[in-house]
């Protein structure tokens, strides 16, 4: 369902696209731009150097390209087939890169645009654990995991733009840290129990 309403707003912006490449040439690419820059946020990427290259209205054949190539690499991520999403993406720059004067330059800039930002988490993430994370904390599985999110159970978890849980750090008793010293103390006495037999932890 989330996925059906991600396709449908961005299919108005295309046809938005469309429609105002015939009537009103900077509005259209203002338009454009912000399709490009919402469809990169779906797969959790920023590119704020975008709206400073000046690109022309590609022609409605360009535009169909666009539009099926940003679907695939949308589904291929939102079912978790990252190098596939990510090939898809490479393809998705190479189009936009040719409709600048310099599409070797621009297809530069925005490959290394891109990797910036996935480099460098943003502040609201920093705190947060993925579903696959919580799972593992809790023992659970991924498909629970979100289940409790989608029933409220988690307070302040939130999905991204890509559709993807994001759970508090703080919403678990125990902080990561801890449970990395929890973990290897377990993995101590999972040691010395096959090297000598049963131990008492005290003896650690």
């Amino acid at each position: 369902m989330m996925m059906q309403t991600i396709n449908q707003e961005q299919d108005h912006l295309w046809e938005s696209v469309r429609i105002l490449s015939q009537i009103d040439t900077q509005k259209a690419q203002a338009v454009f731009k912000a399709t490009i820059e919402k469809s990169l946020q779906q797969m959790d990427m920023r590119l704020p150097v975008f709206v400073k290259f000046p690109l022309s209205i590609p022609s409605e054949e360009h535009l169909s390209q666009l539009r099926e190539i940003e679907k695939k690499m949308r589904s291929a991520y939102a079912d978790g087939k990252n190098e596939s999403a990510y090939e898809h993406l490479v393809e998705y720059i190479q189009q936009l890169s040719q409709m600048a004067e310099d599409p070797s330059m621009i297809q530069k800039k925005l490959l290394a645009s891109l990797l910036a930002s996935r480099n460098t988490p943003a502040q609201d993430d920093v705190n947060y654990y993925t579903p696959n994370e919580a799972a593992k904390k809790l023992g659970l599985s991924d498909q629970t995991i979100r289940r409790m999110c989608e029933n409220k159970k988690f307070p302040r978890a939130y999905k991204t733009q890509g559709g993807h849980w994001r759970i508090p750090q703080d919403s678990f008793v125990t902080t990561p840290r801890q449970d990395e010293t929890a973990e290897a103390l377990l993995k101590r006495i999972d040691h010395k129990n096959r090297e000598a037999g049963d131990v008492d932890e005290f003896d650690l």
